[in-house]
């Protein structure tokens, strides 16, 4: 990254404390690492109930590949060839300076906001890079949801909906997503309508007894605004059906 831009990096700065967004914090373990307090925290009290050790890590993925053995789902081949080969080997560098709220980076004609919202995780935040209006969202936001995203699929919830109506209106030029490419801000728009009228037609049907089967093939329901859906599709649904 240093040779494409020709600058010296000067921070890393985590959205949220998955192993996904900070198993590679080691590449910048000469820089100051900033996160938020929460994810801090979250840090340690994994560290201290061994849930970062290598061996919890083996089990993690072992158990994984159980459940796929037994037809619970399919994992990709991404999955086997990037993220567990690497999950496994990271040598893990916690954060080195907190906010509990928001901070701002950079001189007044560069200046970075670095916020912290919770959402997809308590310790969930973003950055807005104010001088070009480029949003980099976390997990409270992803595209591609087929290949990437069941995570934030499975979670969202009334206070993801919310969050993604305040990324509109923040009305950025760019979106960068936790996962997937880099899209434009109609996008946010696209996703929260969904999720807003999914949630809104599944209640209806959950309120007038229809079953989860049932419900999850009704026709009321919107079409998901990407042309594959996730592979844990009925996982996803299973879910926002309980919580409501």
């Amino acid at each position: 990254m240093e040779k494409k831009y020709n600058k010296k990096a000067k921070y890393l700065i985590l959205t949220h404390n998955h192993g996904d967004h900070t198993f590679g914090a080691e590449a910048f373990k000469d820089l100051p690492i900033i996160s938020s307090q929460k994810a801090f925290d979250d840090h340690y009290e994994l560290e201290k109930e061994g849930k970062l050790s290598k061996e919890y890590r083996q089990g993690f993925i072992n158990a994984i590949k159980e459940k796929s053995a037994k037809g619970e789902f399919d994992l990709s081949d991404s999955w086997h060839n990037d993220f567990a080969p690497n999950y496994l080997a990271a040598k893990l560098y916690p954060p080195t300076l907190t906010i509990s709220d928001e901070m701002k980076l950079g001189s007044p004609d560069q200046q970075i906001l670095f916020k912290v919202i919770g959402g997809h995780t308590d310790c969930s935040a973003f950055l807005y890079y104010m001088p070009e209006d480029i949003l980099i969202a976390g997990d409270n936001f992803n595209c591609e949801h087929a290949q990437n995203s069941g995570c934030m699929l499975a979670g969202m919830n009334d206070k993801g909906i919310a969050i993604l109506k305040m990324f509109e209106d923040l009305n950025p030029k760019k979106v960068i997503p936790g996962h997937g490419p880099v899209v434009e801000k109609d996008s946010i728009k696209t996703s929260r309508e969904y999720f807003s009228n999914m949630f809104e037609k599944l209640k209806e049907l959950k309120d007038n007894g229809v079953s989860l089967e049932e419900a999850s093939k009704h026709p009321s329901l919107p079409e998901f605004f990407e042309e594959e859906k996730h592979r844990q599709w009925d996982l996803i649904m299973s879910s926002w059906y309980t919580q409501l």
